[in-house]
């Protein structure tokens, strides 16, 4: 498999952890007071709040998924057998999962609308976390999808290898 893929999941992780550490959304209310919010902030605000439904959902889109998918294309990136069945079935997973992949930056897109209508007294401002996270997110797609290349592209020449020697 290609070297860059497993050096481009990792880019996408580190990507990840700052998005989710670094401010997304700035709110100022009443021009003096303000807040940022980072994913782990919103997290930790809905449960705080008991938002029980939009922590499950930010949970599982911003937090369960993109991590669960980076995971599931390093493992495939590691796989050095491209013949398997193995590698076809976490193939399939990660189309699964890919088909999602955007949903974790749509909630985030949801939680900065919440945060701009919220009050008429308030005002938010999109902060790099939410630049960070996305990149993440697109990156991850990306990857995903060179690395269905790359299986398929290895898959062909195994073929191509054994019906010549036949």
């Amino acid at each position: 498999m290609e070297k860059g893929l497993g050096w481009a999941v990792l880019v996408c992780f580190v990507l990840w952890c700052a998005g989710a550490v670094v401010p997304m959304v700035q709110t100022v209310k009443v021009i003096f007071w303000g807040q940022d919010y980072s994913i782990l902030s919103f997290i930790i605000t809905l449960f705080d709040k008991g938002e029980w439904f939009l922590l499950i959902l930010v949970g599982l889109f911003g937090v369960a998924n993109p991590l669960f998918k980076l995971d599931q294309l390093y493992r495939v990136w590691r796989r050095l057998d491209v013949h398997g069945d193995r590698i076809n079935k976490a193939l399939m997973r990660i189309d699964l999962i890919s088909k999602w992949s955007m949903a974790d930056v749509f909630v985030v897109a949801v939680l900065v609308a919440v945060a701009k209508t919220s009050s008429f007294l308030a005002n938010a401002h999109v902060k790099p976390g939410l630049y960070l996270f996305a990149a993440s997110s697109i990156g991850s797609m990306l990857i995903a999808y060179f690395l269905k290349q790359s299986v398929e592209r290895h898959q062909l020449k195994i073929e191509k290898q054994t019906t010549s020697r036949s």
